[in-house]
């Protein structure tokens, strides 16, 4: 879970879950859902989900490759 803060006036602006790694019964394709909109002093909480590659099991970061780059920054820009 992230906090999002404006610096300036330090308001909480809202938060956001990332669930970035492949796993048994979750969805194939990448997506966001809004789970809470903003309504009066509710600030919004979204969920970000794709299937980006995961470290392996030896502990070597997993690397991406363009599209997966192109994915993340897509949905990103849903969140924000």
């Amino acid at each position: 879970l992230f906090r999002v803060i404006d610096v300036e006036t330090k308001q909480k602006q809202g938060f956001f879950y990332l669930d970035l790694h492949p796993r048994d019964g979750k969805y194939g394709h990448a997506a966001i859902f809004h789970l809470l909109k903003r309504w009066g002093d509710q600030v919004p909480v979204d969920c970000m989900l794709c299937n980006l590659p995961a470290p392996s099991a030896d502990g070597k970061p997993a690397l991406l490759r363009h599209s997966n780059c192109v994915t993340f920054f897509h949905e990103f820009g849903h969140i924000m």
